[in-house]
């Protein structure tokens, strides 16, 4: 097996997780998500619920699942990370 053939098999293991959890566990999609994305990430990315504050009241200034740089490892979180709109 090859590393394309293994990371292809990686990411459609974490796609059936993210439908079987959603389903099955109810539990919501960009949780799933985010759970999956971290598998695959290394610092300095992280995957999570961030909020934009410069987005003001005009768009939704909460993302349930982006990824983002931080500069420090990664931890989990409660709540939403503020976050610059040019570093998202």
């Amino acid at each position: 097996m090859n590393s394309q053939t293994g990371i292809a098999g990686l990411i459609r293991e974490g796609a059936n997780e993210i439908v079987r959890r959603s389903a099955t566990d109810r539990l919501d999609v960009s949780t799933a998500l985010v759970d999956v994305l971290n598998r695959f990430l290394a610092w300095p990315f992280v995957a999570g619920v961030i909020l934009i504050p410069e987005l003001g009241h005009e768009a939704d200034a909460v993302y349930q699942a982006a990824v983002y740089t931080t500069g420090s490892t990664p931890l989990q979180s409660e709540g939403p990370v503020a976050y610059a709109d040019d570093s998202a």
